[in-house]
């Protein structure tokens, strides 16, 4: 008996068919709403853009965004995550990350 969901299994088989045994993607649930998560996945990987994902802590932000790195990214590119919280408002790194608005 396989605790997997179908979308999570497809995932798990494309990420071990793109990047090997070593780099397999596991993630395990259920839910209405994390296997409507694992199929974004799927259909945003295909653009191959950046992705800002936000949501509360302990959601499992990290796990989504190295799911969109092993189904989307060519092997050898590098994973870089970054964690938005450390940057504070007023900051110039979050307007070089995010932009700004003219006069501000």
């Amino acid at each position: 008996m396989s605790f997997l969901s179908e979308p999570a299994r497809r995932l798990r088989a494309l990420s071990l068919e793109r990047h090997g045994p070593g780099r397999v993607l596991e993630m395990v649930g259920q839910s209405p709403a994390f296997l409507k998560a694992i199929r974004q996945v799927e259909k945003i990987a295909r653009f191959r853009e950046p992705v800002l994902i936000t949501g509360e802590s302990g959601v499992g932000k990290e796990h989504f965004a190295h799911a969109l790195y092993l189904l989307g990214c060519p092997p050898g590119r590098p994973y870089v995550t970054v964690n938005c919280p450390q940057y504070q408002e007023g900051n110039l790194t979050v307007s070089e990350l995010f932009g700004h608005l003219r006069g501000s």
